[in-house]
């Protein structure tokens, strides 16, 4: 029998963070899914802690040629058999009934893409509120159509996905939100889920420090809803948990940010 979902998941030196996830499937209540890791040959032990995971849950494991998330997405989804794609970055988290629940959303509500809420994992109120804005930005958003994705979470039914052509392997910034809007271009808008969530990793914000991740996102966020799409390449986005395992001790430089956002919006 074929899975319902295929969750695809491109990785890259995720031995932290991999684990944690395929823990969170491995206790999913409804066993409607399959797992595919895309991973673009890492040099930890990524495959290792993947395959163990092989005698839990229904995982393929796959190395992609290239380090590209978009290709490692695409290849992900060429494999699948579920009839819905589930894209979920190796940091994010999940409750046990996620694949319940989200089933029996499609089934009741319908709709070919979905967008879960993000919720942090730190329970920090501040934190919280920040998260809370830009749920319903992203909400919000797809109704304008100049739609924001929750970042490292898509939910897509696989007809479209194809019909589409998938995620643009040539941006290295921005693929979860020009692809939201090349299928708005289709005809086909996205639903937000407010009660299906997924938890998101505040590992960037730990590492590279809070101000200059909510400044990237404050910056992306604005170019889309202003231009409609995310320039490439308006700050660098590295793939791989190698870059978020210690604290980058770079102080915040707020000046140097406002003149960064002056010079993108008045070149």
């Amino acid at each position: 029998m074929k899975p319902f979902f295929s969750i695809i998941t491109p990785t890259l030196n995720e031995e932290k963070f991999l684990p944690k996830l395929l823990t969170n499937l491995s206790k999913q209540k409804k066993s409607n899914f399959e797992v595919i890791i895309v991973d673009g040959i890492s040099d930890d032990r990524t495959k290792q802690i993947a395959e163990e995971f092989k005698k839990k849950i229904p995982l393929t494991f796959l190395e992609a040629e290239e380090r590209n998330v978009s290709r490692q997405r695409n290849n992900g989804a060429h494999k699948a058999s579920g009839q819905y794609l589930i894209f979920l970055d190796a940091d994010l988290g999940i409750g046990p009934s996620f694949t319940e629940k989200l089933e029996a959303f499609i089934e009741k509500k319908k709709g070919l893409i979905l967008l879960p809420t993000m919720m942090p994992d730190e329970r920090k109120p501040e934190t919280k509120a920040v998260f809370q804005i830009s749920n319903m930005i992203i909400e919000a958003s797809q109704n304008i159509g100049r739609p924001i994705p929750s970042p490292g979470a898509l939910i897509m039914e696989k007809g479209i996905f194809v019909k589409i052509g998938g995620y643009d392997e040539k941006m290295s910034l921005g693929e979860d939100q020009e692809i939201l809007k090349r299928a708005q271009d289709w005809g086909v808008r996205a639903k937000f889920l407010p009660t299906i969530k997924v938890r998101f990793s505040l590992r960037r914000a730990k590492k590279e420090g809070r101000l200059r991740t909510f400044y990237k996102f404050a910056l992306s966020t604005s170019h889309i809803l202003f231009t409609g799409k995310l320039k490439d390449k308006i700050f660098e986005y590295e793939m791989g948990g190698q870059y978020h395992l210690e604290k980058d001790k770079k102080k915040d430089y707020v000046e140097d940010y406002f003149k960064k956002i002056k010079a993108y919006f008045l070149p």
